[in-house]
């Protein structure tokens, strides 16, 4: 008897909730169909929760990556790109074309006896197309070149030298300073050539760039 009414009050239950149909109180299809639609119901829930979660996340993983962007061309371009010693390779490298030609010292420069011409010397950068002049009156020239002639038998004195350009630069060369050396750029090449006559000399070629206001910040 007790065992009876606890199934009565269970199916009472079961009524008082909804979950079966007194019209069919047999009726176990429908009581699982209601069950299922509950489960169904809170799993739709929990997946709209993730998802909204899900995005959340993403939305912070594209601030940052867009925050870290900003930043990094944000120190590249507040930074100049200190160029100076490639222009100086570049100051080296047209003097060294315009002195020699095809391994031979250019024919401007020394005379059919192999003598040096003082004119080159007086024409130096307008042989060589090199311009240094700046704007303004009080403003000093940016670049300075050197060059020096050493015969193969005295490589410690210079038989013929040329220079061109602010010489105030060349000092500042020495300097091991690490602040020092943002004042120029010096670059240092030598190479052998031969005159008319098959005399061998070592050319050795100083160009410098100051400009530090425009490469160091």
């Amino acid at each position: 008897m007790k065992i009876l009414n606890r199934n009565f009050d269970f199916e009472n239950s079961l009524f008082k909730f909804g979950l079966r149909s007194k019209a069919h109180p047999n009726s176990d299809t429908e009581f699982s169909n209601k069950i299922n639609q509950n489960q169904n119901s809170k799993f739709s829930k929990n997946k709209k929760g993730s998802n909204k979660l899900i995005s959340i996340y993403w939305f912070a993983i594209l601030v940052i990556i867009a925050g870290g962007v900003v930043m990094m061309v944000n120190v590249f371009y507040s930074s100049p790109y200190d160029v100076r010693e490639a222009e100086a390779e570049i100051l080296s490298a047209k003097v060294a074309d315009c002195l020699v030609k095809g391994g031979e010292i250019n024919k401007l420069l020394t005379s059919p006896t192999g003598a040096f011409r003082e004119s080159f010397k007086d024409n130096f950068m307008k042989f060589c197309s090199l311009n240094f002049d700046v704007e303004g009156e009080f403003e000093r020239p940016e670049y300075y070149v050197e060059v020096g002639f050493y015969t193969e038998g005295d490589l410690e004195r210079e038989k013929f030298k040329l220079i061109e350009g602010n010489l105030n630069w060349k000092k500042d060369c020495n300097f091991k300073d690490k602040n020092q050396e943002k004042l120029v750029k010096c670059v240092e090449n030598d190479f052998y050539a031969v005159d008319s006559t098959q005399g061998v000399y070592l050319i050795k070629i100083l160009s410098i760039v100051g400009k530090s206001d425009q490469n160091v910040k």
